[in-house]
């Protein structure tokens, strides 16, 4: 095995071999075909088993390789390289960004990327192009949004763009194919969230489906769709997870409670005696909540869902905490802020 090798030959021979396959036209590049001064850094790179430009190799050939052999590295049999040689290219003057994006669409091979402090995901190498890339302009990240969403929506990068962009006739089919498939629901919620915009009575039986089945892996996304695409079905889903709701949000890493809040405004928007129920047990359980919980956070946010939907249901409820209301109200001192103006040139991202 050879200095700084992580995983054992057999491993790395077969990911070599797996990740050979790629859908793009043209030649393919090995280490060999690079000149001897590159080809340290490119072992070592491959080597490693995982994406880190911050490393010494990486730098090495970021800073070292020419546009065209970059261009090259971008057509290596070897994903990682393929990866890097294209981040590479997004920042280099000589290079379209948004030629660079449209041209590897299509490289679906998965690469382990170094996520510093978070640890590192596996991520398919298109996936990290758009996840790095910028855009001169909305017209252009608009043609690649169509593009992906079009032809590549079996990409990451579909689903969490698809509740980003309002509703248009062209992407429904696309969208309702993605929100069908068996995906990790982190990304399945975001195609749901966009099938539900177009507000479409027939798709509202594979939403409820698809929250049933994920009610404990709800998070925003979801919150926010039987929020604001609202549907008397949707209560059975609430009241699901109503049932696992304290050990969820005991569960939840360092005490974030951020569900918590996201449930209450979701529940309380349906103002109707079966919300009022789950809300008077949730107001009322002695204690609050166990675990190492911020529930002044949560109670907080459960009175607000409540007050600021007024309504029959919640006439007793409201009476009930009307007095906390009030003090939450003078306790929320408003500083005032100068307004920023922001001087610097608009960065356009995919994901804002």
């Amino acid at each position: 095995m050879t200095p700084g090798l992580k995983f054992p030959l057999v491993i790395l021979l077969s990911i070599l071999f797996l990740s050979a396959c790629r859908t793009g036209v043209g030649p393919t590049y090995a280490i060999r075909d690079f000149r001897p001064a590159l080809q340290p850094a490119l072992v070592t790179i491959v080597s490693n088993c995982i994406l880190d430009d911050y490393d010494s190799a990486s730098k090495f050939i970021i800073n070292h390789a020419s546009n065209e052999e970059l261009k090259q590295l971008s057509a290596s049999e070897h994903p990682l390289l393929r990866a890097l040689a294209l981040k590479a290219m997004l920042g280099k003057p000589g290079f379209d960004s948004y030629r660079v994006m449209m041209e590897h669409l299509d490289d679906t091979a998965v690469v382990a990327e170094d996520m510093g402090e978070f640890g590192s995901q596996y991520i398919k190498v298109s996936d990290f192009l758009i996840q790095q890339g910028t855009w001169k302009s909305h017209a252009d990240k608009e043609k690649t949004v169509a593009e992906v969403l079009l032809h590549h929506n079996y990409l990451d990068a579909a689903y969490t763009i698809s509740d980003k962009i309002p509703a248009q006739e062209r992407y429904y089919s696309s969208i309702r194919a993605m929100a069908q498939r068996d995906e990790r629901f982190d990304m399945l919620e975001h195609a749901l969230y966009s099938l539900a915009q177009f507000k479409k009575l027939t798709d509202t039986g594979l939403i409820k489906t698809k929250l049933m089945e994920n009610t404990w892996r709800m998070s925003e996304p979801s919150f926010r769709l039987m929020r604001d695409y609202p549907n008397d079905t949707y209560l059975d889903v609430l009241e699901k997870y109503y049932r696992p709701f304290y050990r969820n949000i005991s569960w939840a890493k360092g005490g974030m409670t951020e569900n918590g809040g996201y449930y209450f405004d979701a529940l309380a928007s349906y103002k109707e005696q079966r919300s009022a129920v789950v809300l008077e047990r949730i107001l009322n359980r002695k204690p609050f909540c166990n675990g190492p919980v911020d529930t002044v956070s949560l109670k907080y946010h459960l009175r607000d869902a409540i007050w600021s939907n007024p309504c029959p249901a919640y006439a007793k409820l409201r009476e009930q905490i009307k007095q906390q209301v009030a003090k939450d109200k003078k306790d929320n001192i408003e500083i005032p802020v100068e307004p920023l103006i922001d001087t610097f040139p608009e960065i356009i991202r995919w994901w804002y």
